[in-house]
Order: C-alpha cells, then structure tokens, then sequence
C-alpha cells in the first residue's frame, strides 16, 4: 500500500468508503474520503481518516456494483433508500470472472460459494449484493421465484431485491 492507492476503508462489518491513501504509518494509515460516508452523521468527501491498516482492503475493480444507502435518494415519505452506486476503481471490469452456472440464481450462488465477486451476463456484482438477491430469492413462494429471477438485466433483480426488503422493513415498522 503506497500513497496515492485507492481503497476502501472501514469495520469489517460496518461501512466500507472509498478513499486514497494519503499517508502510509506505522500502525495507520492517512485515507481521504472519496465518496460521502455515513447516514445519521454524513461525512462530506475530502474528510482525512486515521485508520488502522486493519482497516484499509485495496479497492474493488472497476464498474463494481455496491449497494449505499443514498442520503440524497429519497422515495415519497422523505426516507433515504438504498441505490446502486458505480464505483471508479483501479482495474477492469474485464478482470472479474464470469461465474459458473446456467441460470442467473445459480450464478449468484456460485458467487456466494465462492464468496469472491464475479460477473453475471458481463455485469460484475459483489458478494454482499448475491447473497442478499439469494435470500430474497429463496423467501419468495414458487409461483414468484421464476418472475423475480427472470425480469430485465441481473441490476434489475438486485435493485428490485433491495427494494423489496426495504418496504418490508418500513411496513413492520
């Protein structure tokens, strides 16, 4: 890690934001935020980060997809919703495998197998967003499953994943 990289930094569990390394310590690492960071307390980019090098993960190839919770995305109550951000990375979306598989459910969970991102239908999709489309997948009945996983391009199915899970969670609440 040289100064000048992009990665991302953050928990392991928590946020993940991507930065450039400014400073490389010791124990540390200097980072500047390259996107907006936080939800209850936004952190503008440009804000310089002290993180443990535990912390810091080189950043994702290029054309990544990530799902953020988008502060600025708002739906008709006035309540932020998870969107799709396309990240500018280091490498090629080209570097990233095509996962195995006939059928794009099998693709995500190739993906979720090998806990590693890998393209679907040329579109390269992260471990997070496979697994999460997955669960969704399974907890539909059988007479839904063949319509959620066939409709429009793979982004369609992960964006309409989130959707879902996200009017669930603010009908139960």
């Amino acid at each position: 890690m040289n100064a000048g990289d992009k990665v991302y930094f953050g928990r392991a569990n928590g946020e993940q934001t991507l930065g450039e390394v400014l400073k490389v310590n010791e124990k540390t690492v200097r980072v500047v935020q390259l996107e907006p960071r936080g939800v209850a307390k936004a952190h503008p980019v440009g804000t310089v980060w002290k993180v443990p090098r535990s912390e810091v993960r080189p950043a994702r190839p290029s054309g990544m997809i990530s799902a953020v919770r988008d502060p600025s995305v708002r739906n008709e109550e006035d309540e932020s919703v998870l969107s799709f951000d396309y990240l500018e990375d280091s490498r090629a979306a080209s570097d990233v495998p095509e996962a195995p598989g006939d059928t794009r459910i099998e693709k995500l969970r190739a993906i979720v197998a090998a806990r590693s991102a890998m393209c679907v239908e040329g579109q390269p999709v992260d471990l997070f967003s496979a697994n999460h489309t997955v669960q969704v997948y399974e907890a539909l009945s059988e007479s839904r499953r063949e319509g959620f996983i066939r409709m429009g391009s793979v982004l369609d199915v992960i964006t309409l994943g989130f959707r879902v899970v996200e009017r669930a969670r603010k009908k139960a609440s």
